[in-house]
């Protein structure tokens, strides 16, 4: 008794090659085993999946050969591409010399001796900084006039850093 499968897509069993049909056993299935076998595959089938043209064929018949697709070429991004990826990779491989391509080197007006939340500083060009909240404290020996950088966090800020010390804080800068 020869059963239809007519599908708006391949059945499964159609779609693998005789040699993967034979490698996984299928021929030892009876008729209504493969109908099964089709009918579970098609149900699971992800949305993603081509559609096929609509085949009907006696079950249990050996599948015939189906022309290989071409291999799909996987393109990588443009390298001006503003992607959230590209940024975190370019953040992430910058070496210490190029570390913080958009900083600033300046000096504080004055003393320097730590901070607290909310400590302002000064700098000899006449911006005006202030630590975050959220930050810990730093207590140093004072230190007059000290190099700064100032440059971009990576999601909101700035760090405010303090070379010769090897210390950073998170800072706003006041209008």
């Amino acid at each position: 008794m020869a059963v239809l499968v007519a599908r708006g897509a391949e059945p499964f069993s159609r779609s693998v090659s005789p040699a993967e049909f034979a490698a996984a056993g299928l021929p030892k299935l009876s008729a209504s085993e493969l109908t099964q076998l089709d009918t579970l595959f098609a149900k699971y089938r992800t949305a993603r999946a081509e559609p096929a043209p609509t085949v009907a064929r006696a079950v249990g018949t050996p599948p015939t050969p189906t022309p290989a697709k071409p291999a799909l070429r996987k393109t990588e991004p443009a390298a001006d591409n503003d992607s959230l990826i590209s940024k975190a990779k370019k953040i992430f491989t910058q070496t210490k010399e190029s570390a913080h391509p958009g900083s600033i080197e300046g000096q504080i007006d004055g003393w320097f001796d730590g901070w607290t939340s909310n400590t302002m500083w000064r700098l000899k060009d006449g911006t005006q900084w202030r630590a975050e909240n959220s930050q810990p404290g730093f207590t140093s020996n004072p230190v007059r006039d000290p190099k700064v950088k100032i440059y971009p966090a990576a999601i909101n800020g700035y760090w405010l850093e303090f070379p010769e010390l090897d210390q950073k804080v998170r800072v706003r800068q006041l209008p």
